[in-house]
């Protein structure tokens, strides 16, 4: 453990350590379980701030699924409200008013169950920011690659001396087209899109190998008839 981290525990503690120590100096230690309850209560406001702010400041920008920014509002939202309202209660309780220990302890139990369901709240909205990003991805994914195989098959057959430009200019047709064909996870969608791939990579690999015009040609007219057929599936 490095001495950054050291400091960090030791600032930790020691905070939680003078609010107990303000407990014990200005509480009423006549009332020994209102006491240990309301320390009790305000620790664990302070640990969950503490750790919102850590976790808010070591929070990954750069995930594209943003699941843990999606869930910070409801989990600040949350733990504020609970924080708020625990301050609160153990201010009316012992000043405003002069409750119990059991009514207190009950207060504070249904106010930490209720944090809780926010926190699985938030942990759900986390999950599904994830699975939503997962889904969009795999929808994306296909036409992503249907476009880098066409580009791979452009440059072979820009590089290449034996072919006309009638074939490179069909293949940026091709190119323009897959711009309006829409993201789709359908099982029908991604069986086009594994075809349209694999042609795309065998005319390459033909363009390569210098295979003549009337393979590429065929392989070519594949092509626009899946890029075709893909474009009707939404």
């Amino acid at each position: 453990m490095n001495m950054k981290k050291i400091l960090s525990i030791l600032i930790i503690l020691s905070g939680n350590a003078i609010i107990h120590a303000a407990f014990l100096a200005f509480g009423d230690k006549s009332k020994a379980g209102v006491l240990a309850l309301n320390m009790t209560v305000s620790s664990v406001v302070y640990g969950m701030m503490v750790f919102l702010i850590w976790r808010t400041l070591r929070m990954d920008l750069n995930d594209k699924s943003q699941k843990r920014i999606g869930a910070l509002g409801i989990v600040w939202f949350a733990a504020g409200l609970y924080s708020l309202l625990a301050v609160a209660t153990m201010l009316a309780a012992n000043l405003a008013t002069d409750l119990s220990f059991p009514v207190q302890l009950i207060i504070h139990c249904v106010l930490l169950f209720l944090y809780l369901l926010g926190a699985m709240a938030a942990h759900r909205s986390s999950n599904k920011t994830a699975e939503v990003h997962e889904r969009e991805t795999a929808r994306r994914s296909g036409t992503d690659e249907m476009k880098a195989a066409l580009r791979s098959l452009r440059n072979k057959i820009s590089d290449a001396d034996n072919l006309p430009d009638s074939l490179a200019r069909r293949v940026d047709s091709l190119i323009e087209e897959l711009r309006f064909v829409s993201p789709s996870g359908s099982s029908e969608a991604q069986a086009l899109e594994r075809s349209f791939v694999e042609t795309a990579a065998e005319m390459t690999t033909a363009v390569s190998s210098h295979f003549g015009e009337e393979r590429i040609e065929k392989g070519l007219r594949r092509c626009e008839h899946l890029c075709s057929e893909r474009k009707n599936i939404k």
